[in-house]
């Protein structure tokens, strides 16, 4: 086959790379594919970007957008750092893309900026799934790297270690339970390393800054009272799943389920559960508002799990 063939097929089984201008002139990058039921919109996690949901959309038939966050991928940078101008950003990308009643997905940074998302158009968002989603309690080396000092050493280091293989590899092990990087993933790090390390800087402030906020998710209810289920593996490195009290304040509603011996990102380590975990949360309706609201069944429960109506643990 042909080489031209061959990324032809990859194309449109993974969805082809696109732009879109917002409306103040910057660019928003994105890949889609089309499909078959509800359509998933999808959020890439810090140090990544939509090619990080390859893998994933092969195996749905589903329609699926998934975004560049705005500062990584080919996603020029947000207007300020805060969540909202994340969230604000991917609205207008909705609005432009004409989304309506999808269910949108979000890892670890992600999960922080579809959350804020989902409060701001919850008309239009079916279900909320959220993995390893950050902002749901304070993250230590979030505000530790935001600090004045160390931020002036990142601003010039981070550049060069996302740039040397080695570094860049080792950053990625530390946050995905010991997994190896594609190459894929060290090469688009690589050939990006300054606009990355831009754009690393500004969410690492944000999240940071938000988990300071009297207004932060886990203090208060989120305004989005649809379906929610959240998915933490026990041995993330990142985002504990301690995190999982701070997104039942916020969402009374959710479901929490637990992964055994998974670290930071299901993508990578359990990509064919993690399809099914969405496929199951997608196919669901919005319904009455109802707390302690199952999506998801459990994947092989163990037993003696505490608060079954809220968290499952699973092997």
């Amino acid at each position: 086959m042909a080489m031209d063939s061959v990324d032809q097929c990859l194309a449109m089984n993974t969805g082809s790379p696109k732009n879109l201008i917002l409306p103040d002139g910057r660019l928003l990058a994105y890949r889609q594919r089309p499909g078959c039921g509800r359509p998933l919109v999808l959020v890439h996690g810090l140090m990544d970007c939509s090619g990080g949901w390859k893998s994933f959309i092969a195996r749905t038939d589903r329609p699926v957008v998934a975004f560049d966050l705005p500062g990584m991928g080919l996603s020029e940078r947000p207007t300020r750092p805060e969540l909202s101008a994340y969230a604000e950003d991917l609205a207008d990308g909705i609005e432009d893309l004409k989304l309506n009643d999808f269910t949108l997905v979000g890892h670890s940074l992600g999960g922080a900026v579809v959350t804020a998302l989902a409060e701001l158009i919850p008309h239009k968002v079916a279900a909320l799934v959220l993995l390893a989603p950050s902002c749901f309690g304070r993250i230590t080396a979030s505000e530790l790297c935001s600090a004045p000092v160390v931020k002036q050493i990142l601003r010039g280091a981070l550049p060069l270690a996302l740039a040397n293989p080695f570094t860049a590899t080792g950053i990625y092990m530390a946050m995905a339970n010991g997994r190896m990087p594609d190459r894929a993933l060290l090469g688009r790090l690589r050939s990006s390393a300054l606009r990355t390390a831009e754009g690393v800087q500004m969410a690492v402030k944000a999240t940071a800054d938000h988990g300071r906020s009297k207004d932060a998710f886990f203090l208060r209810q989120v305004g989005y009272h649809g379906p929610v289920c959240a998915l933490w593996g026990s041995k993330d490195r990142i985002v504990s799943d301690s995190h999982a009290e701070g997104v039942l304040t916020a969402f009374p509603q959710a479901r929490i389920t637990v992964w055994e011996g998974m670290g930071d990102h299901p993508q990578r380590e359990r990509a064919a559960d993690l399809t099914d975990f969405v496929e199951r949360a997608a196919a669901r309706t919005r319904g009455p508002r109802r707390g302690h609201l199952e999506l998801v069944p459990p994947i092989e429960p163990q037993p003696a799990a505490p608060s079954p109506a809220r968290l499952t643990i699973a092997a």
